[in-house]
């Protein structure tokens, strides 16, 4: 994969993560309990944001190390052929059960 296309999938799941996680707060309560699909366990809702912010800082840090803190990175986006292709952006979807 190009450099371009590994910093955009990482970009991809961080939005997916907010959108999610913004979902979740509008339809629950401060103090409701979520059970977590993949060990059944019941957590509250602090819990799970908790669990979000390790996700993202994980998500962050695998950016940063694609990117090499943003050192990697300079003209990779402004280059005049790189085309932004639409159509991919909808089939590739982030990939979260890792």
């Amino acid at each position: 994969m190009s450099i371009a296309k590994d910093i955009n999938e990482k970009l991809d799941e961080i939005l997916y993560i907010h959108s999610e996680m913004r979902r979740m707060t509008q339809n629950l309560d401060k103090d409701s309990q979520i059970t977590n699909v993949k060990t059944g366990k019941s957590v509250s809702r602090k819990e799970a944001e908790g669990a979000v912010k390790e996700l993202l800082n994980e998500i962050y840090f695998q950016l940063n190390k694609i990117t090499n803190n943003g050192k990697r990175v300079k003209g990779v986006f402004n280059n005049p052929y790189y085309i932004n292709d639409f159509l991919q952006d909808k089939l590739d979807k982030p990939k979260l059960d890792k």
